[in-house]
C-alpha cells in the first residue's frame, strides 16, 4: 500500500475514532421548581373612625364642675386581618389651663384611661406610654374625667382644657399562625409534639377583696430541671409611673404566698431557675396572664 493511501486511511480512522469518542456522555437530570410564592403578612390596624382627626369630642356645651365623675369618650382599635403579633402604646395628654397647676397645687381634674375586659371596664395605670397586648380583634378603651373637691376649685372656674389621644400600633417579636392546625406536629399549641418549644402557662388568681391584686399559678413545659421561678410585675407610682418589682424566688407550691399587682394587658417577665435557685435556665418575656 502506498504511503499516500496509508495516510488517507489513518486520517479516516482518526476521524471515526474522534466522532465515536464524542458521543460519550454522563447521566444528567435537571430539576426545576418555578412560581413559588411569598407574600408579606398583613398589618391592618384602624380606629374604625374613632380617632380619625381633631375634635372627636367637644364638652364645652356641657361643662364639668367640682364633684363630677363622667365618662368622656370611647374609642377602639381594630387589628382586622393583621397576621403578625402587635402591641398598642397609648398616651393620653390632658393640657391647657384646666389641667395646669396653680400656686395652691396641681389641677384637681383627673383624666383616667380604661380598657374593656369582658363586660367590665377596668382602669389602666397611668396615661403615658401605656402598653397593651391585644387579646381581641377589636379592643375598646374609654376616657373618664373626675373633679375631686379641693380648697382652690374656684381657681379653675371657666378655664378651658383639651385632651390628646395618641395610639401607636407596633409589630412585636414572634409569629402568628392565623390558621393553626391542631393536627400539625409543628403547631406549638399541639401538646403531642415531642419537639414542642418551651412554653409557660400563667393564670392570675385575683384576690377576692383587693382588685387587681392576686397570685400567679404557673406551669412550664419542656424546660428540664425547672424547679423555681421569680416574676417581675409593676406597681404604680404617682411620679415615676409603672415601676417594676421582682418577687422572691418561688417554688410552684408557694405561689399563693406571693401577692402581685396585675392590670389587664400587663406583659410580665418570668425567670426559671434550677433547684439551687441560682442557675438561670430560661427567661420568658412579655407573658400575659390569663384571668380565672
Amino acid at each position: 500500500m502506498s504511503n499516500k493511501k496509508k495516510l488517507s486511511l489513518f486520517l479516516i480512522l482518526a476521524l471515526v475514532l474522534s466522532l465515536s469518542l464524542g458521543t460519550f456522555a454522563y447521566y444528567s437530570k435537571t430539576f426545576t421548581s418555578d412560581n413559588n410564592k411569598v407574600r408579606a403578612a398583613k398589618f391592618e390596624v384602624d380606629s374604625n373612625g374613632t380617632l380619625n382627626g381633631d375634635a372627636e369630642f367637644d364638652l364645652t356645651g356641657d361643662p364639668i364642675y367640682p364633684g363630677i365623675k363622667d365618662e368622656i369618650y370611647e374609642f377602639e382599635i381594630d387589628k382586622k386581618n393583621t397576621e403578625v403579633p402587635v402591641k398598642y402604646t397609648i398616651t393620653i395628654t390632658p393640657y391647657d389651663e384646666l389641667f395646669a397647676p396653680v400656686s395652691q397645687g396641681n389641677s384637681p381634674v383627673e383624666v383616667k384611661l380604661l380598657r374593656k375586659v369582658g363586660d367590665k371596664w377596668e382602669r389602666l395605670a397611668g396615661l403615658e406610654n401605656v402598653e397593651i397586648v391585644p387579646e381581641n380583634t377589636v379592643e375598646k378603651f374609654r376616657i373618664d374625667m373626675e373633679w375631686e373637691h379641693s380648697d382652690y376649685d374656684i381657681e379653675y372656674q371657666g378655664k378651658p382644657g383639651k385632651v390628646k389621644i395618641n395610639v401607636i400600633a407596633t409589630q412585636t417579636d414572634g409569629k402568628v399562625n392565623p390558621n393553626p392546625d391542631p393536627e400539625d406536629p409543628e403547631d406549638p399549641e399541639n401538646p403531642e409534639n415531642p419537639d414542642e418549644p418551651q412554653l409557660v402557662e400563667a393564670i392570675f388568681l385575683e384576690n377576692n377583696f383587693i382588685k387587681n391584686f392576686g397570685y400567679v399559678k404557673l406551669q412550664v413545659k419542656n424546660l428540664e430541671g425547672a424547679a423555681k421561678y421569680r416574676i417581675q410585675y409593676f406597681l404604680n407610682d404617682k411620679e415615676k409611673g409603672r415601676v417594676p418589682y421582682w418577687t422572691e424566688i418561688i417554688t410552684p407550691n408557694e405561689y399563693d404566698k406571693h401577692l402581685i399587682y396585675y392590670l389587664p394587658g400587663d406583659a410580665l417577665t418570668i425567670e426559671y431557675y434550677a433547684e439551687d435557685g441560682t442557675t438561670l435556665l430560661h427567661t420568658f418575656e412579655k407573658v400575659v396572664l390569663t384571668r380565672q
